[in-house]
């Protein structure tokens, strides 16, 4: 009995000591950056509450807002533009683990595309040079699946990921990278 307690311990120690290489000691990182979930959920604050109106007409480019559950996406196009290029804000809102619902557009124009389905919207905005907006776009809520759900903005003008064209929530903050997520726990 007492060499069956022994094999025992040897095999537990021994179980413990080669798992160390693999999932390192109990109180360290992992080598691998994983999903940065604090970022994330930061922006949860971040994006809260109405911009004042004032902003915008010194600024060009995507308002992003939450009141409640729900969400606002508006472009701003108040700044006179010195080329002859045609101006598109284009993109992609997605969400985990929540469903898309009382979607509304806000002053589509004439050329505007946006196709809303249960986890997704997609869209295109075109503004000529001349032309001036501070109220198109749309806003939809958000129905949790989950406890912890997140929306994705992939926001692009003329093709491109520009961070410093989006501004987020109250205090109008400027995010770093673009797509950004944020998720939310019940």
């Amino acid at each position: 009995m007492n060499s069956l307690k022994s094999i025992v311990l040897i095999v537990l120690v021994t179980g413990m000591v080669s798992c160390y290489p693999l999932l390192g000691k109990p109180d360290s990182r992992p080598a691998e950056p994983r999903f940065d979930r604090d970022v994330a959920f930061s922006y949860e604050t971040i994006i809260e509450g109405e911009p004042d109106s004032t902003l915008y007409s010194l600024y060009d480019g995507y308002i992003v807002w939450k009141t409640g559950n729900r969400f606002h996406v508006r472009i701003i196009k108040e700044l006179a533009s010195r080329q002859t290029i045609k101006y598109v804000y284009s993109g992609n809102i997605s969400a985990s683990n929540a469903l898309i619902d009382q979607f509304v557009k806000k002053h589509e124009g004439p050329f505007d595309r946006i196709i809303q389905r249960e986890h997704n919207i997609s869209f295109e905005f075109e503004f000529f040079p001349d032309e001036r907006s501070s109220d198109r776009g749309f806003e939809f809520s958000l129905i949790p699946l989950f406890p912890e759900y997140c929306i994705t903005f992939d926001l692009l003008i003329n093709g491109a990921l520009i961070p410093e064209r989006i501004r987020l929530g109250s205090s109008f903050y400027a995010p770093r990278i673009v797509p950004i997520t944020v998720c939310f726990r019940q």
